[in-house]
């Protein structure tokens, strides 16, 4: 991508003026957000368009890739036929008529308005309530749900632990790696300790982890690294925390490395 001085100055005068839009509180006669609606088209014509321009059609969901068939991968393809079968739909319980599509553009519409408005009030209370610990994670690789953002909303988010979360800083997280788990195509840790990322805020409420190597999809990009954060958060662990998750057989090995 372009590093441009007068490129990248006008895409921060146009992202401004975004935000500025999706601020204004007025409610058109249809009963959602519209400004949030031109908001998110000024954004993707202004915003948007002149990077993807600038980036010759690489995927949005992974920067380090092709963008190939609908929805940059093939292998949703593969997925939506095996959906389609009859009896795949009959095991799942699927409602007669009804048909899988990987990503719907009548759902997509009907969200439209929802795309620029921030929901971040509404994680603050389950964060405090107690109830259950919450991980962010996100792929440095994904440039649709890109890591900069969603560092920049936790960061911000108000809760009772924001200042701890703040003082702590991001620390390396991994894998202990035999060359196994995965699919045939997936990459597979090599033997000994494999770095995945970073994390920040491990063991607080709230934690935000970054997975290295990792776009959108993180499982299928990352399979090892996948397993080895959820298994530690699940458990109740530190993520970073002697990097103690690893793939053998499919299944996670735990031991400090």
């Amino acid at each position: 991508l372009t590093s441009s001085p007068l490129f990248l100055h006008s895409l921060t005068l146009s992202l401004s003026l975004s935000l500025s839009l999706v601020q204004t509180k007025h409610k058109g006669p249809l009963g959602f957000d519209w400004v949030c609606s031109l908001a998110l088209s000024f954004c993707g014509a202004v915003v948007y368009g002149p990077i993807m321009a600038e980036g010759g059609g690489f995927n949005v969901y992974d920067i380090s890739k092709k963008c190939e068939g609908p929805l940059c991968y093939p292998e949703f393809e593969v997925m939506d036929r095996y959906l389609a079968q009859p009896e795949v739909l009959a095991a799942l319980n699927v409602k007669p008529g009804l048909v899988w599509q990987s990503c719907s553009r009548e759902v997509y519409a009907d969200m439209l308005g929802d795309f620029m408005r921030s929901y971040a009030d509404r994680v603050t209370p389950l964060v405090d309530g107690g109830a259950a610990r919450f991980l962010i994670y996100v792929g440095t690789r994904d440039f649709i749900c890109n890591w900069y953002g969603n560092e920049r909303w936790v960061d911000a988010l108000p809760w009772a632990g924001r200042y701890d979360f703040e003082d702590s800083d991001f620390v390396d997280w991994g894998v202990v790696g035999d060359g196994g788990g995965g699919g045939a195509d997936a990459p597979k840790p090599a033997p000994g300790r494999v770095r995945a990322g970073t994390v920040k805020g491990d063991g607080l409420a709230l934690t935000f982890a970054l997975v290295e190597a990792a776009g959108h999809m993180v499982p299928m990009d990352q399979p090892a690294a996948a397993l080895a954060m959820i298994t530690a958060f699940t458990r109740g662990r530190n993520i970073s925390a002697g990097w103690e998750a690893g793939v053998r057989g499919g299944q996670a090995r735990l031991g400090v490395a």
